[in-house]
């Protein structure tokens, strides 16, 4: 069974007004806790069992063929068949759309595609094209080995914590017939099983997971997710995805914070349709946080569905609605999203604290905090008003544009105001921990003139800079969240790296935001160049810039070292959050954070004039990006193009090494001098290339330092497994020969003698 994408690109929109009438009639036969009651209480349907042969179940990289055996469906759910299991014989196929997701499934697995032979399979679908498909010939129940596949079969529909898969549950729930589709397959010879999944909802609609079974152990690692041949994710300014089923334009929250900060919130949403029919909407929420009501604007009341302790909610309209159509709802919740511990404050999210149908959208933002007049709260936004009550203070804060994300923090919090110099935003300091207040505010300032001078202004007026206890940091538009780290500890991370890395995320991720997880490098590894680049300028300690890059380099090469026995390549930067599946939580920080920082010194020594040591190629490639995506969501391929046009030369092979690929080379070399008959010297010199196919390609700059200390600098072009060459000659006796000078390559380096 093939399945096709319809792509909506332009729509209407019109304003809804529900009638009281309509609210009555629509309800019951598919409300969400009878849906969710209903998968709960399925069991297997005997009179539903069907002998088939030659069923093929295709949709994108995705292939299901039944040869030949039985398959019985479960009970109808809301009317429609929705779950199926099979047993006898067939195979399971994933084959991958893209280079990136073929080579990860490849460090999972013996081949670059998934294809394992199969003697079950869990299919649980929202097409109604798929339970037509598996309708064979009427026959008897297999009389063994149903039980575990029941059960399998009922996980798959409804999870352990009691929730329903989500991409049923709305295709059931709004009465669509898409292509959502889970198979969980295995049973083969050598014990491989998989999970594979198709989402209409999601801007990669293709997903597998596979684990070889090991003494009934099972180790599920998320071996791909793309799209179909030929797709790509889109990059929409506003954050929209084609998995969307609504867009939130605006929030108009009032937040009341009581004396122990437990919150009691109203969030006026403006939401409008992007798909057909809509009749339920889901939203998340942090699972602390619980909703007491919804009503539309005119103060209907809305049924809604809130499972206890988690996070998303369903909220149920009147009616379906069609697309482009735009409704207001009013959502009241209340509980526990601040942690109190003596003097502070601990935020248990610094954005779920709304309803949200996606943290990736931009929405307007109009925010209103009251809140114990002992306590300072700062948000994103700029202050539009406040005032005193009794015991209380009340805040206004609005957006002037839209934001991704809305986050502010409370406290019992000093206050300091940081000097900043002109056309710089102003800044002010927010903290309890004093030790380390006036290194922290200088940095702060500091970092805020280094970056709008090397990349250009920004929007914002004013910067918040607010201490968060905890191990990390956090970056909104005109708002820092700083751990309290960096005000106690004055070591590499938490001193100047720490806090110029946050800043400069008002520049990279927040300004310049990134299209998809698979861009997010865009925003990480620009924002830690960004920070080496500013203690490059501002540390005391003279080699600290390679220092720290030397100690990323050796975190990089030692990664698969880590993986004792496993003999697995690295991850692609192009993984986004994904280089974690099958490694270490740290991968993250290993790859996207270090290696794509190397990614970007690697670019700009390779456009480092060597001359005259001018930077200007690469300091116009970073302002250029950042003056041309400012207020966008940026691909690589965009950064890609920024960067061609200062070095004037093709890139793609760099960044399809680098960002795309996974490949470090080794490099040894070799080098002898003679001295030639007229006085002048020559230099030949041999570099032997490994563990990098012989495509790979790099330029290594390499300085000659003579005997009368002149320095000689030069680049060669490496390709091949050996390249043997004579540098041009020198007037005096090369006494050193630096190979990859300026650590200009990520790589390992070796020397050997000349024989």
């Amino acid at each position: 069974m093939k399945y096709t994408i319809c792509t909506v690109v332009t729509f209407v929109t019109c304003i809804v007004v529900f009638s009281a009438t309509s609210a009555a009639a629509s309800i019951t036969d598919r409300s969400i806790s009878s849906i969710v009651e209903q998968a709960k209480a399925a069991k297997i349907d005997t009179a539903a069992t069907y002998a088939i042969s030659g069923v093929l179940l295709e949709d994108g990289p995705m292939q299901l063929s039944l040869d030949s055996g039985t398959v019985v469906f479960f009970k109808p759910v809301a009317g429609r068949r929705v779950a199926a299991l099979f047993t006898g014989a067939g195979s399971a196929a994933f084959n991958p759309a893209t280079s990136v997701e073929r080579r990860n499934v490849k460090r999972f697995y013996p081949e670059e595609s998934f294809a394992e032979e199969i003697t079950y399979a869990v299919i649980v679908f929202a097409d109604t094209n798929v339970a037509a498909a598996l309708e064979g010939t009427p026959t008897s129940l297999p009389k063994r080995g149903l039980a575990d596949m029941v059960k399998m079969t009922s996980s798959a529909l409804v999870y352990e914590d009691g929730t329903m898969d989500s991409d049923i549950l709305r295709c059931l729930a709004n009465g669509w017939n898409k292509s959502s589709m889970t198979i969980i397959a295995g049973g083969g010879p050598n014990q491989w099983e998989c999970t594979m999944m198709a989402s209409p909802f999601d801007a990669e609609r293709y997903s597998l997971y596979i684990t070889k079974v090991n003494n009934n152990i099972r180790d599920w690692v998320m071996a791909s997710k793309c799209g179909a041949e030929g797709e790509t994710i889109e990059a929409r300014d506003d954050g929209m995805t084609s998995g969307d089923v609504v867009f939130t334009e605006a929030h108009t929250i009032v937040a009341t914070f009581e004396r122990d900060l437990d919150v009691a919130a109203v969030d006026k949403l403006r939401l409008r349709t992007l798909m057909d029919s809509i009749r339920i909407v889901d939203m998340d929420l942090l699972s602390d946080l619980r909703v007491d009501s919804v009503f539309l604007a005119d103060g209907t009341r809305l049924t809604f569905t809130h499972p206890k302790d988690r996070g998303r909610f369903w909220i149920e309209l009147p009616r379906s609605l069609p697309l482009g159509s735009v409704v207001d709802l009013v959502i009241h919740y209340h509980g526990e999203m601040i942690e109190r511990f003596g003097d502070y404050t601990v935020l248990k999210t610094s954005i779920e604290w709304y309803p949200a149908h996606s943290y990736k959208q931009k929405s307007m933002f109009d925010l209103t905090f009251t809140f114990p007049d002992n306590m300072k709260l700062l948000s994103v936004g700029d202050l539009k008003e406040s005032s005193d009550g009794d015991e209380t203070k009340t805040s206004r804060w609005v957006t002037s544009q839209p934001i991704r994300n809305a986050s502010f923090h409370i406290g019992l919090f000093k206050e300091r105001k940081i000097e900043t110099e002109k056309d710089v935003p102003t800044a002010s300091m927010y903290y309890r921990t004093s030790d380390l207040a006036e290194p922290v505010a200088i940095d702060v300032s500091q970092a805020l003139t280094f970056y709008t001078r090397l990349f250009g202004p920004l929007p914002i007026k004013h910067l918040h800079a607010t201490e968060l206890p905890g191990t990390h940091g956090e970056a909104f538009p005109g708002l820092l969240h700083l751990s309290s780290l960096a005000f106690l500890k004055a070591d590499d991370f938490f001193a100047e790296q720490f806090l110029a890395h946050e800043v400069a995320h008002q520049w990279w991720g927040i300004e310049v935001d990134f299209a998809s997880y698979r861009d997010q490098w865009l925003s990480e590894a620009f924002a830690e160049y960004s920070c080496l680049m500013y203690s490059q300028m501002a540390s005391k300690e003279r080699d600290k810039f390679f220092r720290l890059l030397e100690e990323y380099r050796k975190q990089i090469m030692s990664r698969g070292r880590r993986l004792i026995g496993s003999n697995r390549q690295p991850p692609s930067i192009a993984l986004g959050y994904r280089v974690r599946s099958g490694g270490y939580s740290g991968d993250y920080n290993t790859y996207i954070y270090y290696k794509g920082a190397w990614v970007l010194h690697m670019l700009r020594n390779m456009l480092l004039n060597l001359q005259s040591m001018k930077e200007d190629e690469f300091l116009g490639t970073l302002s250029e990006f950042y003056s041309t995506y400012r207020r966008k969501r940026a691909t690589t391929d965009d950064f890609v193009r920024v960067a061609e046009k200062h070095a004037k030369v093709e890139l793609g092979w760099f960044f399809d090494q680098w960002v795309y690929g996974t490949d470090i080379p080794t490099y040894t070399y070799a080098w002898t001098k003679k001295r030639q008959a007229d006085g002048t010297w020559k230099v030949r010199l041999r570099v032997k290339q490994s563990n990098v196919p012989a495509t790979f390609r790099m330029y290594i700059p390499l300085k000659v330092v003579s005997t009368k200390d002149a320095v000689y600098r030069l680049r060669m072009l490496m390709t091949g497994e050996t390249a043997e060459i004579d540098l041009p000659v020198f007037p005096d006796e090369p006494d050193e020969l630096v190979f990859n000078d300026l650590s200009s390559v990520l790589c390992e380096v070796d020397e050997e003698s000349f024989d």
